[in-house]
């Protein structure tokens, strides 16, 4: 039995001793403090949250990785392997790149991936195989798989897993995003943070993202994979990024909106990046 305790996902991850995916956020949260703080000219600061940012992604990599099933366990000791785990070390830049594949392919897989217990006042408990089955993220924890996903150069994928479990809940005729896969009394209908798919479609399909605070510079590189055509606006400081894009007779087309006081940097699939100005264009 694996208890709660702090909070990572509703999931039954083994969170005893040194734990990966806390491990993984510690990473991030230092990686994103020595951003903060170089802005504001701390060197010292800086430099020793790197030094420590350094030393716990070593750590994670040479106590947490399983070379033989390719992925990292939950926690030091443990059998247990987690979508959760396996998507922050690649979410956060903790794994190497010459990994990613491995991992993705085993936590990604249909046969292998389960929905385990959101918690002990759940009483139900699937038969977990420690050396087989993969705990699956719950939709909070999506987020970072999906970040992870994307990372990795593998919009299909990305698409498949909404398919799979968003479009379920369309398929069911919910109006709303529940906080966990299962329902029980407690669970949320509509929860905020299970709505990631509208993160992933503006930031992967539609492929917009700040190059710079505030979106003064941006970049548009849509990733299409198996979609015919996408559309959608994308607020920001300085107007609206409207984006509209469709594939036609193996011809990929782009009408785009650059906002006035911004530039962008367009990047359509399999072309190089071009810079535009503010103003309307068909590409």
């Amino acid at each position: 039995m694996y208890r709660i305790g702090f909070f990572i996902d509703w999931a039954e991850l083994d969170k005893r001793g040194q734990v990966t995916a806390l491990n993984a956020q510690f990473v991030a949260a230092l990686r994103t403090a020595v951003t903060l703080v170089d802005n504001a000219d701390y060197a010292q600061d800086s430099a020793c949250w790197q030094q420590l940012a350094d030393r716990v992604t070593a750590a994670i990599n040479r106590h947490l990785w399983d070379e033989e099933r390719g992925v990292y366990v939950d926690a030091r000791g443990s059998r247990r392997v987690s979508q959760q785990s396996n998507a922050a070390v690649i979410a956060f830049d903790v794994a190497p790149p010459s990994r990613w594949e491995r991992i993705l392919d085993a936590i990604l897989d249909p046969e292998r991936v389960l929905l385990t217990r959101m918690g002990e006042r759940e009483t139900t408990y699937d038969n977990f195989d420690e050396e087989r089955h993969v705990v699956m993220a719950q939709p909070f924890f999506a987020h970072h798989l999906h970040r992870a996903i994307s990372k990795a150069g593998r919009p299909d994928a990305l698409l498949d897993n909404i398919r799979r479990h968003w479009g379920a809940l369309v398929d069911a005729g919910d109006d709303t995003f529940r906080e966990t896969w299962q329902i029980d009394e407690l669970t949320s209908l509509c929860h905020a943070f299970s709505a990631t798919p509208t993160f992933d479609l503006s930031t992967d399909v539609l492929g917009i993202m700040p190059l710079q605070a505030g979106f003064g510079h941006f970049r548009v590189a849509p990733q299409p994979a198996d979609l015919a055509w996408a559309r959608g606006t994308f607020p920001t400081p300085h107007g609206m990024i409207e984006v509209d894009w469709r594939v036609e007779n193996g011809r990929f087309q782009l009408n785009l909106t650059v906002p006035d006081n911004t530039t962008a940097e367009v990047i359509l699939p399999g072309e190089t990046a071009v810079i535009l100005k503010p103003g309307q264009y068909q590409l």
